[in-house]
């Protein structure tokens, strides 16, 4: 074999990196399960608030609105 399809052929068989799962991972994505879940299945809005900043809120009407773009642009 030469070096050019050797090299192509630790390529091809090369593994993608391992998924790290922190626990602040781990967290955010329950958080986002949760509020997605309070958003399309009760219908209420979420409430949040980033360090040092003002509480904002992600209504039911927002979402459907970029469910409605979303789906527009494909």
């Amino acid at each position: 074999m030469n070096a050019t399809a050797l090299a192509q052929s630790e390529f091809d068989n090369r593994l993608p990196p391992p998924v790290s799962e922190s626990p602040l991972e781990l967290a955010r994505a329950e958080w986002l399960y949760n509020a997605t879940e309070q958003l399309v299945r009760f219908g209420q809005d979420v409430k949040f608030q980033r360090r040092l900043r003002r509480p904002q809120v992600v209504t039911v009407a927002e979402l459907a609105l970029a469910a409605d773009e979303l789906a527009n642009a494909r």
